[in-house]
């Protein structure tokens, strides 16, 4: 009804009324999630929302009208706004999440679909969420932390597999019939691979079980049952029923006053003095069988022999332990990156062995994790690497050996390396209190493995003697005050001076000075200059006397214009008198430029004079002016006069720093790299110099050019000596040293220097390492009489650790009574025997057939005698060769010692030794050798460095004019050896060169000419001399010292004229100057051209007789009228370095030729100007530099012939240039001695044994036993050695399942077999992917039926299951099938026990519509599909609508010859065209194959056949022996299909052979 009134369309239309409850029903209001709450402060004034909604209960909401108002739950509520701080007080905490479990169905049936299920069925996995306080993890209310987030989710949705059937394997083979004569059984087993899961099908029958009869009929009269003797189990021990038989049966064992042997050592044991043990007695049931099963008269079985059926034994007593000890420290102290938990262990003790079969004692140690998250641990300690200061420049390091003994080291400079240290240290949580903080102190290196450690070498540089490029000297300057602007007295100064082109940078000093002084007399600043701007004009006439004007401006010393007020004389006349010749005059050419100073300076026999001239150019009439006098035709005048005395300033060098209190700074500063803290002051001597003499007073120098004495300087900071906590003290060993000469064992500790001590700060300490012997191992041993004995002797005699358990009988009164043994004989020698003996006691004791019994009682014992001599047998290779430690750790370093260690020399090498006693068992190596090892003394080759000659000699110069290169070399004298320090890089004749730049002069000597003689002309009669005339002069060959030399050594071509034609000028002729200098050509090309002018001196006379021209010009030709210049630059130097320098920076040069473009070398000043220095580095050959040797590591195996210790080394700087290289082992390892390896085995369980019958309840057992190997006890051979040796075996037998009991089937007796094997481990997968984790693997027993009258009474069979890790031989039963276009298909499954059911590929297939499309085939899941080559397209629908080639697919190669005809279009041949580039044809002319490619192919087809058929004769196996199937391999259901063809159709089907699967 209620699903009725839910449904609207049931109520008629007309209805206006109709049951309001009822459909309220229909509706209910659903309420949403709470709302954050939400407040302007936190704390309980907050409110939280949520929203409503009304819903049918179909799920589609509604209005809420239709919902019943009265039970609206509320919208809104109160709530406490949490604050920030609150979110750190609560958690929510989640359990694990529960097993997935199947999601009900409408009916709320829990039920599988098996035969829907495809891989997996949906389920849900629910998990418990709490709000947890995050102090003590207890549970508060929910709501709470809602306030925080969002509760997690409790419910999610999983995959349940599809059911798994039960696999199991094949059969076996059946077994031998159970009867000789008559009728029998047979029966034959199969094992469980994988149980049944997820709701799959049970086991089937594990058993099959068959009649079988004999051919030998049984004899008559014989009895057709077997009788057999069938005992039970033994009851549980116990007591008397009666308490005084209890209590006086009770015997207690005292194992305080048991011991009847004296003990070389005294143990103080855990377990308590004496336990008490109780004997009492066990039955057991005995019965007669019958082979049917039925019970006979015990006579049948037992004859005259009475079965034994109750027995004396001791009551059990189980293993008791002692309370558990409190938890160790969790393992995991700190928060770490992996988050991976930590582990802790507590233990328990042994207080009551187990006796008389008792319980075994549980486990005496428990581990669990523990700080799982560690959210409140502090962080995991981080490891850094940090670094000392770096050491002091050194270029010691950088020279070869050879270089060494030639250097003097004293004055070495340039480029070279410090170093520094790096060590390890841990950097503190700054998360920790300030307590737990460790100061950085070093730790083990190996920490830091992880980082790569800072540079320990870098590059430095020592400064060198300055060295600069200086200029030539200038001209000397005018006379001039020290000071114009203060100018005083009569007494001043010339100066000249030259430039820096380039110094060196990084050196120690400064360039020389570049200023030199001379005194002098009437100094003056600034004077007038005078420059005459036009000609002479006359006063009066167009000759004779007048005027030039001439421009007057003041000047300063260095040409600029000044105001004429700064010239204190009175200025020149603007105006100077002058004469213009008159045309009867004569006239005299211009002054000459003035000669060369003959002096450079005055001295008291010789001062300098220069001269000038000028020359008549033409001749007076007879009432003209004259001409002057000849020596008015020469002026001289005084040059250079000041004395021969230069004066210069000479600076030396800049004190130290020293304190300046006058000037401070605010703070520290950071100059080149220095912290500074204070300004302090250099000061320097500068003193007047005077050249080739020595110092003078001062005054003698020019004061404004005076040197600064005083400069601010940085005053670095006083710096403390700072060294690291000294690091913790190495471990002490744990174990005894061997050997009787063993040294006492000590433990060291070092700190380092961080920094050194500078600028008066304190000093570093002395003690950088230190070293104590280990405290003795606290071990007490006595003697046989108790008193306190020799540690030496204790350990040499008394053995190893006694036993702490041992095996006892309790006596009872028919025991047989024995004496004592007797001690042992003694022994022949090495390899003999001894022997003790024993006898009974007792007039009972001889007379009991048990004690007689010499197997249950032996008399007499024999052992083999300890054999003294032992066998050194070498083992392994002989490690490297180990150099002794130059060093003890911080002992003898230094500061940054870093010397270069030797790698080579006398050395040691090891070989382990194994000792072998006489039974050829390894023992101990202490037996044989003190060490354990043979040593032998090794040489390494000390390494030759690559040696080279001294330098040869300067070549000469390349260049036979101008600049070149001037070369020097070495050879190769010897190569480099054994890793010495590589050559430099050689050229092809093994050579390395210095060049240097040279010059050598183009003219050493030069043409010199006088000047011209006076105009001579030859007159006739009384004409005037004027007109054309001769004038001449002297030529004289020079050298650059102004002597003269040979003519020949000139060069004759470039010799100047010795006369030349001249013109004086008649009396009314036009005189001219001489002509100007040609201008320059703008370029050297014929349309230009370069003029030269000339003035008029004297006009004519008349008009009739004009002046020549005035200006002249002429073609720009290259070479005769044009010339061009430009630099012919050598080659550069190679880098040249101070004198005292082996590396680092330096300079190189070259040098520049100013050549004319007809090849001659000009002056420089004609070219423009180029850089002939530059910088340039030489690398510093820096040898390989390694860190020091680790300690030798602990042994990889602690025992055995495999063990090794390993130790290591980095590098810290690589070789670099010619430096010597980096040896290539960096790893050195050592064998271990040779200890022998004991361990446990466990034999294999005995065959089921029943004491006195034939069947029955019986047990079986295992021995433990110790073995002595060599470390790889897989491959070595076992040898049983005494149990002592492995330890306490009681104790380990304790700890082991040593009996078992089983189970002897009496004939016709239905019974279990023994379990099977464990299967491979399986994983349930789903789409190729594990569902699992952990595996499982299964076993059973299988019920065996010897008579039939007896299977009523059989057992059930049995399985059981267990977890397992072994993903690798996860088993899986897949089935296949392969593509066809039929039907119907046939399967079987490749698999020792089957494949699930459930995946077994259907029998029939069908696709509708059916697979009728080209290509096309019906896939195993029921639809069509293209076959391989060709890709589906489908129609709209999801039907196949036709097949299309892939593209990029050569189907060709493989397609079916039926498939494609008719298919593919015909087309021309293409073997036409391919046959054509072959040189042999196959195909003739008319496109046949010819005859020789059929003899080809019957010769080939008939070789193959011939290698098939030698191929099986060789190879032929059984087929039984070839092929065979294991169990544990994968199943596959191998598919037969029947192909729908027209044979198909008309009954005759083409059927595949049936595949039977093998393995090879």
């Amino acid at each position: 009804m209620l699903l009725d009134c839910c449904n609207l369309n049931h109520f008629p239309p007309k209805a206006s009324v109709f049951n309001e409850n009822a459909l309220s029903v229909c509706f209910l209001f659903a309420p949403g999630q709470w709302g954050q709450c939400t407040g302007e402060e936190c704390g309980s004034g907050g409110v939280q929302t949520r929203t409503i909604w009304c819903i049918h209960m179909e799920g589609w909401t509604t209005h809420h009208s239709h919902c019943h108002h009265m039970e609206k739950p509320e919208s809104q509520r109160q709530c406490f706004k949490v604050c920030d701080w609150h979110q750190d007080l609560f958690e929510w905490e989640a359990s694990e999440w529960g097993s997935c479990v199947l999601v009900p169905f409408f009916s709320n049936e829990l039920k599988l679909r098996a035969t829907e299920c495809i891989t997996a069925q949906h389920g849900i996995q629910r998990r418990k969420v709490y709000c947890v306080r995050t102090s003590n993890r207890t549970t508060v209310s929910s709501r709470i932390c809602e306030f925080f987030s969002q509760k997690p989710p409790v419910e999610q949705a999983c995959l349940v597999p599809c059911p798994q059937d039960c696999v199991v394997s094949d059969f076996n083979s059946w077994s031998s019939c159970s009867k000789t004569c008559g009728a029998g059984l047979q029966h034959r087993t199969r094992h469980v691979l994988a149980t049944s899961m997820y709701g799959g099908a049970n086991c089937p029958n594990l058993t099959e079980t068959r009649t079988c009869s004999s051919h030998v009929d049984c004899p008559a009269g014989e009895d057709e049952y077997q009788y057999s003797l069938k005992v039970g189990a033994w009851s549980e021990c116990r007591m008397p029923h009666h308490k005084d038989a209890l209590l006086s049966g009770r015997t207690t064992v005292d194992f305080s006053t048991m011991s009847n042997e004296n003990n070389t050592a005294t143990l103080h044991t855990l377990y308590p003095a004496s336990w008490e043990l109780e004997v009492g007695y066990q039955t057991r049931h005995v019965r007669c069988t019958r082979s049917d099963g039925k019970n006979a008269m015990l006579s049948l079985c037992t004859k005259d022999k009475s079965p034994l059926t109750f027995q004396t034994c001791v009551i059990p007593k189980d293993c008791q332990t002692s309370d558990w000890s409190s938890w160790s420290p969790c393992s995991k102290t700190c928060r770490s990156t992996d988050l991976s938990p930590g582990y802790r262990l507590r233990s328990r003790i042994m207080t009551q062995i187990p006796v008389g079969g008792g319980k075994r004692c549980p486990a005496l140690e428990e581990k669990e994790a523990c700080n799982i998250i560690g959210d409140l641990l502090p962080n995991c300690p981080r490891y850094v690497w940090r670094t000392t200061d770096w050491g002091e420049c050194r270029i010691l390091p950088l020279l070869s050996q050879q270089n060494r003994r030639l250097a003097n080291i004293s004055l070495l400079c340039g480029g070279g390396i410090q170093t520094r240290k790096t060590y390890c240290v841990q950097v503190p949580d700054a998360s920790a209190p300030h307590h737990r903080k460790e100061v950085s102190r070093p730790v083990n290196a190996r920490l830091c493995d992880g980082e790569e450690p800072p540079l320990a070498v870098q590059h430095c540089s020592i400064p060198c003697q300055h060295y600069c490029l200086l200029t030539v000297w200038s001209p000397w300057d005018a006379c001039l005050y020290d000071s114009c602007e203060e100018p005083h007295g009569k007494k001043g100064f010339r100066q000249r001076r030259r430039e820096v082109l380039w110094e060196s940078s990084g050196t120690l000093g400064t360039c020389p000075h570049l200023t030199e002084f001379i005194p002098c007399d009437d100094p003056a600043c600034y004077l007038w200059q005078v420059q005459q701007e036009g000609r002479c004009i006359p006063t009066k006439n167009s000759c004779g006397p007048g005027t030039a004007i001439q421009n007057v401006t003041c000047v300063n010393a260095k040409g600029e214009d000044v105001p004429d007020a700064y010239c204190v004389e009175g200025p020149p006349l603007a105006e100077e008198a002058c004469e213009v010749p008159c045309s009867a005059d004569c006239v005299v050419g211009p002054w000459s430029s003035w000669s060369t100073c003959s002096h450079s300076c005055a001295s008291k026999t010789a001062e300098g004079r220069q001269s000038r001239t000028r020359t008549v150019l033409a001749i007076p009439q007879k009432d003209g002016k004259a001409c002057p006098a000849g020596p008015a035709l020469e002026q001289w005048r005084v040059c250079n006069d000041h004395p021969c005395v230069v004066f210069h300033w000479e600076a030396l060098a800049w004190g130290p720093c020293i304190e300046d209190t006058s000037m401070a700074l605010n703070g520290t500063s950071l100059q080149n790299g220095t912290i500074t803290c204070a300004v302090g002051v250099q000061i320097r001597k500068v003193i007047c110099v005077k050249m080739n003499a020595g110092p003078v007073v001062n005054k003698r120098c020019s004061d404004s050019s005076r040197p600064e004495t005083v400069r601010p300087c940085l005053l670095p900071c006083k710096r403390d000596c700072i060294v690291t906590p000294f690091s913790e003290w190495t471990t002490c060993p744990s174990t005894c040293l061997p050997g009787k000469n063993a040294t006492t064992a000590t433990q060291s500790r070092y700190r380092t220097i961080i920094q050194r001590a500078a600028n008066g700060g304190q000093e570093c300490p002395d003690t950088l390492y230190e070293e104590r012997e280990c405290e003795s191992l606290r071990v007490s041993c006595v003697g046989q009489s108790g008193e306190s004995a020799n540690m030496t002797e204790c350990l040499q005699w008394a053995g190893p650790l006694p036993p702490q358990i041992r095996e006892c009988r309790v006596a009872c009164k028919d025991d047989c009574t024995l004496t004592a043994w007797s001690k042992f004989s003694e022994c022949a020698g090495c390899g003999s025997s001894r022997i003790r003996k024993r006898s009974l006691a007792g007039k009972d004791s001889k007379k009991k057939e048990t004690c007689l019994n010499k197997e249950l009682h032996p008399l007499e014992e024999t052992e083999t005698c300890p054999c003294d001599e032992f066998l050194s047998q070498p083992c392994g290779n002989w490690s490297a060769c180990i150099l002794p430690d130059p060093s003890v750790l911080g002992s003898s370093q230094g500061w940054m010692s870093h010397r270069e260690v030797k790698e080579c020399g006398q050395g040691l090498r090891y070989r382990a030794v194994a000792c072998i006693n006489q039974q050829e068992n390894l023992v101990s190596p202490a037996l044989c050798t003190e060490s354990g090892y043979i040593v032998e003394v090794c040489h390494i080759p000390c390494p030759i460095d690559c040696k080279l000659s001294d330098w040869s000699a300067w070549s000469p110069c390349s260049a036979s004019c101008g600049s070149g290169l001037k070369i020097r070399s070495k050879w190769l004298r010897e190569k480099a050896f054994n890793g010495g320090r590589p050559c430099p890089k050689l050229d092809l004749k093994n050579q390395v060169y210095e060049a240097l730049p040279c010059y050598s002069e183009c003219s050493q000597y030069e043409w010199r000419a006088e000047p011209w003689s006076i105009c001579t002309i030859n007159t006739v009669d009384d004409l005037p001399a004027c007109g054309e005339g001769v004038q001449s002069r002297k030529i004289r060959s020079v050298s650059r010292l102004d002597s003269t030399v040979e003519d020949s050594l000139c060069d004759q071509e470039e010799m100047p004229p010795r006369a030349q034609v001249c013109y004086l000028a008649c009396p009314n002729d036009c005189v001219m100057a001489p002509w100007g200098p040609w201008s320059n050509c703008p370029q050297c090309d014929q349309d230009t051209s370069r003029n030269r002018s000339r003035h008029i001196l004297r006009p004519a006379a008349s008009d009739n007789s004009p002046c020549p021209e005035m200006v002249q010009s002429e073609s720009c030709v290259l070479n005769s009228t044009c010339f061009t210049y430009q630099y012919r630059v050598s080659d550069w130097s190679t880098c040249q370095l101070s004198e005292n320098a082996i590396c680092g920076q330096g300079s190189r040069f070259r040098l520049l030729d100013c050549i004319r473009s007809d090849g001659k070398v000009m002056e420089v000043q004609k070219c423009e100007q180029w850089i002939l220095t530059e910088s340039c580095v030489v690398n510093c050959p820096v040898s390989c530099v390694l860190s020091e040797w680790s300690p030798w590591a602990e042994c990889s195996h602690s025992c055995g012939s495999r063990g090794q210790s390993v130790r290591s080394r980095r590098i810290l700087q690589d070789a670099q240039e010619e430096g010597r290289p980096c040896p290539n082992q960096l790893i050195q390892t050592k064998p271990c001695p040779i200890r022998p390896c004991y361990m446990w085995v466990l034999s294999d369980w005995s065959p089921c044994t029943v004491a006195g019958a034939a069947c029955g309840e019986g047990l079986r057992r295992r021995n433990l036993s110790c073995i002595v190997h060599w470390g790889n006890w897989h491959e070595s051979p076992r040898q049983p050695v005494k149990e002592e040796l492995c330890g306490d075996v009681l104790r380990q037998r304790i700890q082991q399942e040593m009996e078992q009991p089983c189970f002897v089937p009496c004939p016709g007796d239905c019974h279990l077999t023994e379990w099977s094997s464990w299967s491979s481990c399986q994983l349930t997968c789903l789409e190729g992917r594990s569902f699992e984790t952990t595996g499982r693997q299964a076993r059973s027993r299988a019920v065996i039926i010897q008579d039939m009258e007896n299977q009523d009474s059989c057992p059930h069979q049995v399985f059981e299951t267990q977890p397992c890790k072994g993903t690798r031989d996860a088993m899986h039963f897949p089935c296949k099938q392969s593509i066809g276009k039929g039907t119907e298909i046939r399967t079987h499954c490749l698999s020792p026990g089957g494949c699930f059911p459930q995946k077994r590929p259907t029998t029939l297939r069908h696709c509708h519509p059916p697979c009728t499309k080209p290509f096309s085939h019906c896939t195993p899941s029921g639809v069509c599909g293209c076959e391989k080559g060709y890709t589906e397209v489908m129609t709209t629908h999801g039907f196949l609508d036709y097949c299309t080639r892939t593209p990029g697919v050569d189907n060709n190669k493989k397609a079916d010859v039926k498939t494609n005809s008719g298919r593919l279009k015909p087309g021309p041949s293409k073997a036409k065209d391919l046959y054509n580039e072959w040189t042999l044809r196959p195909v003739g002319p008319d496109g046949r194959v010819k005859l020789w490619v059929y003899a080809v192919t019957a010769v080939g087809f008939i070789l193959i056949l011939f290698i098939i058929a030698l191929s099986f004769l060789v190879w032929y196996v059984p087929f039984s022996t070839r092929c065979s199937v294991s169990e544990t391999k994968d199943s596959l259901w191998f598919v037969h299909i029947l192909y729908e063809n027209r044979e198909h159709k008309e009954g005759k089907a083409s059927v595949f052979p049936w595949t039977e699967p093998c393995q090879v």
